[in-house]
């Protein structure tokens, strides 16, 4: 599968988003790109040109494997950062996935208008989820 999670990237260290390739693209070619979808190698140059780069710049080829392995990692972030909320909020765990699924739709379309790296979202939400888990911890160590 070609994504073109990195044309999104390089967008966004420059300060842009997908607007800006209204400048050279059609509505209907930027939806293509943003879902992934097949375009023409005269897209590539005329983004290539525009941004002044190379084709592995904007795209890269994702095999299955790849696919399943980042899948599995984020299956065992998603569990950890579970864990840590239910540690820092005293909620189970039921509770916290019933939240987080009410909330996952606008979530993902906020991440997508924004072109978010998930993994870095998922990082910073484990590692402040801990932070705050071991603050609780100690906490209620201290009052023992």
């Amino acid at each position: 599968m070609i994504s073109y999670n990195k044309l999104w990237k390089i967008m966004a260290e420059r300060d842009m988003n997908k607007s800006t390739l209204l400048e050279i693209l059609s509505p209907s070619t930027i939806a293509k790109i943003s879902r992934n979808s097949n375009v023409n190698t005269e897209t590539i140059e005329k983004i290539c040109d525009f941004l002044d780069c190379q084709p592995g710049d904007i795209m890269e080829n994702i095999t299955e494997k790849k696919i399943e392995e980042n899948s599995q990692k984020l299956a065992e972030q998603m569990n950890m950062l579970l864990k840590y909320m239910e540690l820092s909020t005293g909620k189970n765990m039921e509770e916290i996935s019933k939240e987080t699924m009410e909330n996952l739709p606008s979530f993902m379309e906020k991440m997508q208008e924004n072109n978010f790296d998930m993994n870095s979202i998922l990082q910073e939400m484990i590692n402040e989820a801990k932070t705050k888990a071991l603050e609780n911890n100690k906490g209620g160590n201290s009052a023992s």
